[in-house]
């Protein structure tokens, strides 16, 4: 899927919520990066070709990201709003961002359930719009590293 850079930076830099086609681009570059399935769907899962599988869950419809993984014999789902472990998104905007960096941790072979990411949104999404543009997933910045 090819999108604009410069209007997925613009969207980055002004803090706004990041939509479907943001999480459209970053599912791709998983997918080129063979790491293992990864979908996002706003209504309905399709089942997994492989024993592991990740899904970034949500969008428009929800107003809200989260990401579902399967390890192979169990449903983890982590969500960066109070009430889940891990990292708490400072504001309203940046679920996605948040969703993002869970989604790498946990395809570069981290376990995300005791990490706290950076809660600088904006270096996490300077930090995403570079994983856009090189096609490169990397670990998001932790808090206090």
């Amino acid at each position: 899927m090819e999108v604009d850079i410069n209007e997925l930076k613009k969207n980055l830099d002004t803090k706004q919520w990041l939509n479907d086609d943001i999480i459209d681009v970053f599912s791709s570059i998983l997918k080129e990066n063979e790491i293992m399935t990864c979908k996002y769907f706003q209504i309905a899962v399709e089942p997994a070709k492989s024993k592991k599988s990740i899904a970034i869950l949500g969008g428009n419809c929800t107003k809200h990201w989260r990401v579902a993984y399967y390890d192979g014999s169990n449903i983890l789902v982590y969500d960066s709003i109070p009430g889940y472990s891990g990292t708490i998104q400072p504001d309203s905007n940046s679920c996605s961002v948040y969703a993002t960096a869970i989604a790498s941790y946990i395809l570069l072979k981290k376990d995300p359930s005791g990490v706290t990411f950076s809660i600088d949104v904006s270096l996490l999404r300077c930090h995403f719009l570079n994983i856009l543009q090189t096609k490169k997933l990397s670990l998001f910045p932790l808090k206090n590293a």
